[in-house]
């Protein structure tokens, strides 16, 4: 004859049995919510990449620029070149593509520090060319 002490053993593997599928659609759809999140904001900082090189880009064809120190090191081509290869190296759309196709949570955290350089970089880059175009 079962005891007490069975029933609440298999009450307890019942309900382990039952929730265990809710749990792990609950993460689902919670990896799934921070994947399109951070899709998202890799898209707009993409944006706002390609929206400063083109300003930088219209800023050094319009004043011959491209050799002149926009720094006390740096032309303004170099920074250019710098701000493509950042771009090229941080926010193409091949990583994009490789983010949108993934499930691994690891990515999804390496993805997220990332892009908090990227938007750091992109913010000083964003004041140094309102800095020259406010001239």
């Amino acid at each position: 004859m079962p005891t007490t002490t069975d029933f609440l053993i298999l009450y307890g593997l019942l309900a382990c049995i039952a929730l265990y599928p809710l749990l792990k659609f609950l993460s689902k759809t919670s990896f799934k919510s921070r994947k399109r999140i951070l899709l998202s904001r890799y898209k707009a900082l993409r944006k706002e990449s390609l929206r400063i090189q083109e300003a930088m880009s219209m800023h050094i064809l319009s004043g011959n620029a491209d050799r002149e120190l926009l720094t006390g090191e740096i032309t303004y081509g170099e920074y250019y070149r710098r701000l493509k290869h950042n771009h090229v190296s941080h926010l193409s759309s091949k990583i994009q593509e490789k983010l949108q196709n993934s499930d691994n949570p690891l990515l999804l955290i390496k993805t997220v520090e990332e892009l908090n350089e990227q938007e750091k970089k992109l913010k000083e880059a964003q004041s140094l060319l309102s800095g020259i175009l406010a001239h």
